[in-house]
């Protein structure tokens, strides 16, 4: 039986540090998308969080860091077995505010041991006697694999790693003794897999990587009885993609959580995007919080938005503040409930493009929606934003798919005949759920075009375009980006029809 494991360490949350690698200033981002993809995506059988949460135990404040990343990792839904580092605080401040992962977990037919070993000098590392012993008698009565669990790693003699077990001699022998299939650390930053096929030395050896050091990867592991496959999971984008996202909000969205402009650009960079756009709702920019919330704006329409509430000058204040040029800049405009569009008149001048989007009709707001109703209301509204001259239809199905509802038959054939005729692109977009990939091979065969799009209401997400790559590796496109994929600041400026 297979189990797959996800290892995550060295976030070093604080200030960062100057001289070091790490970036713990973005450690509480950095773990949010990798909980994020894990618990969307990767699904791993059992997470293992193998310590330096923190920089510095003694900080004003690492106490309440601690507790908001055990926040973070709450959300994750396997088990999870979190471990101290030499930088975390003492057993009893640090167990105060995550479980205790105790002796050992039995998962799938695995036993994983766990261990917090006494620190040395030079960041090294020792297991006691009494560890040791508990480390022989892990396997009693236990008929599968034993993983050895712990923050400083274990090494092989000849495999490079300057911060390791300082009696890993003795703790071998026990592996190779006891049928240890592997050993997972972390600590050491630059990562350590050092699998041997053969088992003369034990079994695998591994250390994840410094989650807090680009290009921010963890490890994600499978093994298989006593077979060890290992790959790295960075959370930045490669930056040989030159990608782009073209959908990222302001904090001048009802819907952000925590957005920041210029911090959105920064991450853009440090998860290696060639760039990104803000496309800010237009609704949201002139009709009140109170308004939207009441979907006034699609009830009544764009005349019933009152000057007072108007926000669109100090949101493109904020941009030129933030040193935003004018092509990085567009927004997302959808129709009211008799299908006119929802754009204030001068609005669309000052940006360089628009992203349609078909948010709700009528009928999708009716507690039981009929579906023919639904469908032609959705297909009229994705007409007239498509004959509005926006750029792209983002996330072109959302609407059925917030209602849990599947698509009807031919409603992917109409809607891309209507993409190719308009000369628009589909984004591929995965913020609220994971679009259908049959959708994109009927856009990719008709010939639209694509963008892709983060739709970030967090910062935790700016950039976060993993799943776009790995659907577009479904679709044989990753190959020929160029030749998929559609910049919509890079054509003419349509009028309004």
């Amino acid at each position: 039986m297979e189990v797959r494991i996800a290892v995550l360490s060295d976030l070093h949350a604080g200030p960062a540090v100057a001289g070091s690698e790490c970036r713990g200033d973005l450690a509480e981002c950095l773990l949010r998308r990798a909980v994020n993809r894990l618990r969307r995506w990767l699904r791993p059988d059992v997470v293992l969080v193998l310590g330096d949460l923190v920089e510095d135990a003694t900080a004003a404040g690492a106490e309440q860091q601690l507790r908001r990343l055990a926040e973070i990792i709450g959300k994750l839904e396997c088990p999870v077995a979190v471990l101290r580092g030499n930088h975390d605080p003492e057993r009893s401040v640090f167990y105060r505010h995550l479980p205790s992962p105790g002796d050992h977990l039995d998962l799938k037919g695995v036993r994983f041991v766990f261990f917090d070993d006494p620190a040395e000098p030079g960041y090294t590392a020792r297991r006691t006697e009494r560890d040791l012993a508990r480390m022989a008698a892990a396997g009693a009565g236990h008929e599968g694999p034993l993983v050895s669990v712990q923050h400083v790693p274990v090494a092989p003699e000849g495999v490079e790693c300057p911060y390791r077990m300082n009696n890993g001699a003795e703790v071998i022998k026990v592996m190779r003794r006891c049928g240890y299939a592997l050993s997972v650390a972390g600590h050491y930053h630059r990562g350590l897999e050092a699998i041997r096929r053969d088992d003369s030395a034990g079994g695998g050896f591994l250390a994840a990587p410094a989650l807090s050091r680009p290009p921010f990867e963890f490890l994600l592991v499978e093994l298989k009885g006593r077979e060890v496959k290992c790959r790295r999971q960075p959370l930045a984008m490669p930056t040989g993609l030159h990608l782009t996202d073209f959908h990222v909000h302001t904090p001048f969205a009802y819907c952000s959580e925590d957005m920041d402009i210029g911090r959105a650009q920064a991450l853009a960079e440090d998860f290696g995007l060639a760039g990104l756009t803000f496309t800010e709702h237009a609704s949201h920019l002139c009709f009140s919080r109170e308004q939207h919330k009441a979907i006034v704006h699609q009830q009544q329409g764009q005349g019933a938005a009152r000057p007072e509430h108007d926000r669109f000058g100090p949101w493109r204040a904020a941009l030129a503040r933030a040193g935003v040029a004018d092509r990085n800049i567009g927004l997302e405009v959808d129709c009211d409930f008799h299908g006119a569009l929802l754009l204030k008149e001068g609005y669309r001048e000052s940006v360089r493009f628009l992203l349609g989007a078909v948010h709700e009709v009528g009928e999708s707001v009716r507690p039981a929606p009929n579906i023919h109703r639904l469908t032609e209301q959705f297909m009229a509204g994705t007409e007239k934003l498509l004959r509005a001259g926006v750029a792209v239809l983002a996330h072109p199905l959302r609407l059925f798919e917030r209602k849990g509802l599947p698509a009807p038959p031919g409603l992917y054939g109409r809607v891309v005949e209507k993409l190719r005729a308009n000369g628009v692109a589909a984004e591929v977009n995965f913020h609220k759920a994971d679009p259908d990939v049959e959708f994109y091979e009927t856009c990719l065969r008709a010939g639209v075009r694509l963008t892709l799009g983060s739709d970030a209401h967090h910062l935790s997400q700016v950039g976060e375009l993993w799943p776009h790559v790995e659907l577009l590796k479904r679709l044989g496109a990753a190959s020929n980006l160029e030749e998929v994929l559609f910049d919509p600041r890079g054509g003419p400026r349509r009028p309004v029809r």
